[in-house]
């Protein structure tokens, strides 16, 4: 039907090249050591993995670079009201926050505790009463 011919696949080459530098400019020359060896398909296969994995990287980059996200979504959930999403946007925060000295886990303990309190949960007296004992110094208590 097609017959390649060594000019087509000469040209093919050279848009291979081009689209690495651009995309992955890191992986050109190992790419580009089997240059007789990779075929159209083999060459959008990798492309595709290679952006995906990228992709993922990038995605778990985002989290990294805005940690108190949670809180900001917590806090805006206690400013409309929906005590029951911001406590648990809270509770989150102070489970992944080990440090107990960390300023973001100390202000989540003080807003779970007023969410509770709001909620009329139980353990709302108490885990405001927890917060002033370990938090003295804290200025969301003064």
């Amino acid at each position: 039907m097609f017959k390649q011919t060594h000019v087509d696949n000469l040209n093919w080459y050279k848009f291979l090249k081009t689209i690495c530098k651009l995309i992955l400019p890191h992986t050109t020359m190992t790419l580009f050591k089997l240059k007789h060896s990779i075929t159209r398909g083999k060459f959008f296969a990798s492309l595709f993995l290679y952006l995906f994995v990228f992709s993922v990287s990038a995605q778990k980059t985002t989290v990294y670079i805005e940690p108190d996200r949670e809180f900001k979504i917590g806090a805006e959930l206690f400013d409309k009201k929906k005590f029951g999403a911001a406590m648990k946007s809270f509770q989150n925060i102070i489970e992944s926050h080990k440090n107990k000295k960390d300023l973001i886990r100390i202000d989540a303990e003080y807003y779970g505790a007023a969410s509770s309190i709001e909620l009329f949960n139980k353990d709302g007296e108490w885990r405001m009463h927890r917060f002033i004992e370990q938090h003295p110094e804290s200025n969301k208590i003064k």
